[in-house]
């Protein structure tokens, strides 16, 4: 009998270790991943990944993402085409600005990339969402 029990209880506390642990290191949890129309974004520890429909881009700094929380943040924006990527063609990564705020679960984000090639959208994204976004290729 004790046998059993000293097994029951060395499996069940196992069991319960594991679970503690994250399996597959690189996914992305329903809380990291913000989605809208036309746009996913998700965080990191240092910031963020977004996918756009004919677009990438990154935030190189935390979002502050505690409610009624504006920010105003630097990062990246890659201008993305259809057909494949010729040799030598120059890069088309510009500097952006992502500023919005973050209020119940909803993030309003505004993307401004100014130089050769401006751009100026806004997005409505929800937490745990899927973004609606058809890639252009």
């Amino acid at each position: 009998m004790k046998t059993r029990t000293l097994l029951l209880v060395t499996a069940a506390t196992t069991l319960l270790a594991l679970s503690a642990f994250p399996q597959g290191g690189n996914e992305a949890s329903s809380d990291s991943i913000w989605g809208g129309e036309h746009i996913e974004l998700t965080v990191t520890a240092s910031g963020a990944e977004i996918e756009f429909d004919c677009a990438n881009g990154t935030i190189a700094e935390p979002i502050p993402l505690a409610s009624n929380s504006g920010f105003k943040l630097k990062g990246t924006f890659t201008r993305e085409h259809g057909g494949p990527v010729r040799e030598n063609e120059p890069s088309r990564v510009a500097a952006a600005t992502y500023s919005g705020a973050v209020e119940n679960g909803t993030m309003h984000l505004k993307v401004t990339v100014s130089g050769k090639e401006p751009y100026q959208e806004f997005f409505v994204l929800r937490r745990g969402h899927a973004g609606q976004v058809v890639k252009c290729r």
